[in-house]
């Protein structure tokens, strides 16, 4: 639970800013990664509207799985979004043990003038029933005398027969520096390094390197990837026209 716990906490700040990615996916694409210690990824745009991304990730030598699919609503006030992402995430592992995973809010400050910034809210759950444990960390709760990116929380052991659950660890830290365990350090940003990655050899034929408005961005030529977004995106509508009279037993 507590190796689960630092992990996920350690990839939230590898996707906070980053705006990098100009194109939607469509219904469909896929892509394929490999990693340098053998783990592998898998993902796919299973739907379109709302947008559901699913994905496959594969530990090295089958250590462990890490699977599900997630959407998410967009909220707008007075130059800030509130995001709510939602979906499924679980992690397998080869004796049996499954955790689930949930997932916290996030708050984009100055989207429209001043300096952009980021904040995660509420909290973040896991669970793994089988052993009778969970977990809870919960997000800009330390006061005004610590930053916003602090979290606290505690993993409980559960009573099958509905007693009280019992504190067995506390966890402390910041989701852009530092899991805390106990007081014992399981993850530090200072001492991590980016894991190198690859595009996977022979991938699908709808990988997302294959879409031809993305070729042409990447060669600078914007007005020709303009033209090939509209194109793929008139595809996706129509494709989305028939399966709707599909399903309502009407064919062209």
């Amino acid at each position: 639970m507590k190796n689960v716990v630092a992990a996920m906490v350690s990839v939230m700040v590898l996707t906070s800013g980053n705006f990098l990615k100009p194109l939607n996916p469509i219904l469909g694409e896929t892509l394929q990664v490999d990693y340098e210690d053998g783990s592998r990824l898998f993902m796919e745009q299973t739907c379109h509207h709302p947008p559901v991304s699913s994905f496959s990730f594969r530990g090295a030598e089958s250590r462990y799985h890490y699977y599900g699919y997630t959407t998410f609503d967009i909220g707008f006030g007075y130059n800030k979004m509130n995001i709510r992402t939602s979906g499924l995430r679980i992690v397998d592992f080869p004796d049996g043990g499954r955790v689930t995973v949930g997932f916290p809010h996030d708050r984009w400050g100055n989207v429209f003038w001043g300096e952009m910034h980021h904040e995660c809210l509420g909290s973040l759950d896991f669970e793994d029933e089988a052993h009778g444990l969970r977990c809870t960390i919960r997000f800009g709760e330390g006061g005004r005398s610590m930053p916003s990116d602090y979290f606290e929380g505690t993993i409980e052991r559960t009573d099958a027969a509905g007693g009280e659950p019992v504190v067995v660890s506390t966890v402390t830290g910041s989701w852009v520096g530092f899991v805390d365990f106990d007081k014992e350090r399981y993850w530090d940003v200072r001492s991590s390094t980016a894991m190198r990655m690859w595009a996977a050899p022979a991938p699908l034929l709808s990988d997302s390197r294959a879409r031809p408005d993305r070729g042409a961005l990447a060669a600078g030529e914007y007005k020709a990837a303009q033209a090939a977004k509209t194109l793929l995106e008139e595809d996706q509508r129509r494709d989305r026209r028939l399966r709707q009279d599909a399903s309502r037993g009407r064919v062209a």
